[in-house]
């Protein structure tokens, strides 16, 4: 009778320790030193479009991407244009002529992986002076 109140207890018990432990923790995918593989645009591409849609393949285990762009590039900004949480796998955004660099990582409640960054050029159209 002891042994079977002593297993009650320990499951009873064990219970709550998982519980307040931190679901997140135990559940979501570990996602540290992960790269989210970039599709579009092309590594240093040169491009009169200044409205670009920046593509990436998901990455198992991600619930959001964090999704940030500069200029010219991340090492020393003149300008950081964006960080913001995306949830699915593509951003459109209008970028003036310039250089740029735009880099995403994956995130889930519990872990972060590395930023993938590109270059993207962005020139002046033609028809402009």
């Amino acid at each position: 009778m002891k042994t079977k109140r002593m297993k009650t207890w320990f499951g009873i018990l064990s219970g709550a320790v998982l519980l307040f432990a931190g679901c997140d923790d135990i559940f979501e995918r570990d996602l540290t030193g992960c790269l989210v593989r970039q599709l579009a645009p092309g590594d240093s591409v040169t491009t009169p479009v200044a409205r670009q849609l920046l593509l990436w393949e998901p990455l198992k285990g991600a619930t959001a991407y964090r999704l940030r762009i500069a200029t010219p590039d991340f090492r020393c900004p003149e300008a950081c244009l964006l960080d913001t949480l995306v949830t699915g796998c593509r951003y459109e955004y209008d970028f003036q002529p310039g250089v740029y660099a735009w880099g995403v990582r994956a995130e889930n409640s519990a872990w972060t992986g590395e930023f993938a960054n590109r270059l993207l050029i962005v020139s002046p159209r033609e028809d402009e002076p």
